[in-house]
């Protein structure tokens, strides 16, 4: 499934692994299987699980990456209280 756009929301996003994501994604957490072009702002944490790829830019209070395929992206921690006025 191909998502083209901006997804945003105060809940948590899987992005699936038969699903590709172009655009930005808003969110509290956000767990990544597929592939995804575009940049993710998470309050929380961003998981990217085995197989999951990222073109772009994460901006996040956690990351986590449980993948070994090739991505480019750029990772950012914001000071907390940036996170506390995005909430």
């Amino acid at each position: 499934m191909c998502f083209y756009g901006t997804i945003l929301t105060k809940s948590k996003v899987i992005i699936d692994n038969a699903s590709i994501v172009t655009g930005d994604i808003i969110c509290e957490n956000l767990m990544l299987f597929g592939r995804m072009k575009g940049n993710e702002f998470c309050t929380g944490r961003v998981t990217m699980n085995e197989g999951s790829s990222v073109e772009g830019k994460i901006y996040a209070s956690a990351f986590t990456s449980l993948t070994e395929t090739i991505s480019n992206f750029i990772v950012q921690i914001p000071r907390k209280v940036i996170l506390e006025k995005v909430r």
